[in-house]
């Protein structure tokens, strides 16, 4: 005799199936993308979340044409708090995502959105790139961290390379760091009911010049 699936087991199956291809070409494909208004909330702290004020931020929405050139972006000096306030256009595009604390998960359609900062460490200058996920539930994941240095046009586009011994750093001549300097501790993002008016809350923590080998 035959025996055939039930129809739980063919769903169950089906789900297996689609899921990898959902987050293989999902993850890296935006479905949407929409205009917003982004409130940014920045700040700056040593490792002991003590502000630092009076430090010089460019700060970076990765959606922004040319967000790479040196000129780009949105300058000001961190206050008292550590802190700086930008509200600046922004487009936000939506791609399938699993959270990442789940051994098992249902790919989730998220909000993503990608926002750094060119900041001094070591007497170089360097690009600090967060890129957020919004979940449906309100809880918001780090996607992936990046640094960037310059190319030789002035360019931000040299992308650092971390690995298990410390990141490689283009500027830093073939020499290993063990850390890029700067931590993000805070990336935050919500909106309004409207879903129209968004804030980010990008927070990094400053580290002493790192060891190089």
């Amino acid at each position: 005799m035959k025996k055939f699936a039930t129809p739980l087991a063919c769903l169950i199956l089906g789900l297996a199936i689609l899921a990898p291809l959902v987050l293989i070409f999902g993850g890296f494909i935006p479905v949407s993308l929409r205009q917003v208004q982004l409130a940014v909330t920045f700040k700056l702290t040593d490792p002991d979340y003590h502000p630092l004020p009076g430090v010089p931020i460019r700060l970076l929405v990765c959606s922004d044409k040319g967000w790479q050139e040196p000129d780009a972006g949105y300058r000001f000096v961190t206050d008292a708090n550590g802190e700086g306030h930008v509200t600046v256009p922004a487009v936000l595009d939506r791609r399938w995502r699993t959270m990442d604390s789940s051994y098992i998960s249902f790919p989730m359609l998220t909000d993503h959105l990608a926002a750094g900062a060119e900041m001094e460490y070591m007497n170089f200058h360097w690009v600090y790139v967060v890129d957020s996920v919004l979940y449906p539930e309100g809880t918001t994941g780090l996607d992936h961290f990046s640094v960037y240095t310059r190319d030789a046009q002035g360019r931000f586009t040299r992308q650092a390379v971390e690995t298990n011994e410390g990141w490689v750093i283009p500027d830093l001549d073939g020499k290993m760091i063990s850390d890029p300097g700067y931590d993000p501790w805070d990336f935050s993002l919500a909106h309004d009911d409207a879903g129209q008016n968004w804030t980010l809350r990008l927070a990094f923590k400053k580290f002493p010049p790192a060891v190089q080998r």
